[in-house]
C-alpha cells in the first residue's frame, strides 16, 4: 500500500494474527512480534496503536486454551511489566475483563495460573522476575 510505512503493515499483521475469532494457533508466536514492535518502535512512536495492539492481545488472550499461545499473549505483558510499569497497570486497570473484574485480574489469574507450566529459558526468567 502507497504511502504506509512498514510499521503500519506489521501492526496489521499483527492485529489480524489476533483476531478473536481466527485459529487460536495463529497468536503462537505473535506475542513475541508484539513484543519485538513495542520494544523497538516504542510507545511514543506506537500512540493509539499501543492500545489497539494491547487490547487484540487481551481478547486473543481470553479465548486462548492452548499453554504455547497463552504464553506468548502473557508475555507481551510480562515485558511491559519490566519496561512501562505505570503505564501497562493503567491500561489494565481502565480495560474491562471478561469475567466484569479489571483486565489486570484476568491477566494477573491466567498467568499465575499457568506460570509453573511455562518452557523455555527466557520466557521462564522473565516471566519470574516480573511476579516477584
Amino acid at each position: 500500500m502507497k504511502g504506509k510505512s512498514g510499521i503500519v503493515h506489521i501492526i496489521a499483521v499483527a492485529e489480524h494474527l489476533l483476531n478473536p475469532v481466527g485459529s487460536e494457533f495463529s497468536a503462537t508466536f505473535v506475542g513475541r512480534l508484539v513484543t519485538s514492535l513495542i520494544q523497538r518502535v516504542g510507545p511514543a512512536m506506537l500512540g493509539d496503536n499501543l492500545d489497539l495492539l494491547l487490547k487484540a492481545v487481551l481478547s486473543k488472550l481470553t479465548g486462548a486454551r492452548t499453554l504455547s499461545v497463552i504464553q506468548s499473549l502473557v508475555m507481551v505483558y510480562a515485558q511491559l511489566f519490566h519496561s512501562q510499569l505505570d503505564a501497562v497497570l493503567q491500561f489494565l486497570c481502565n480495560v474491562p475483563g471478561p469475567t466484569g473484574n479489571s483486565a489486570l485480574h484476568f491477566v494477573m489469574t491466567e498467568w499465575v495460573s499457568k506460570h509453573s507450566n511455562f518452557y523455555g529459558s527466557y520466557e521462564t526468567k522473565v516471566s519470574i522476575l516480573m511476579l516477584m
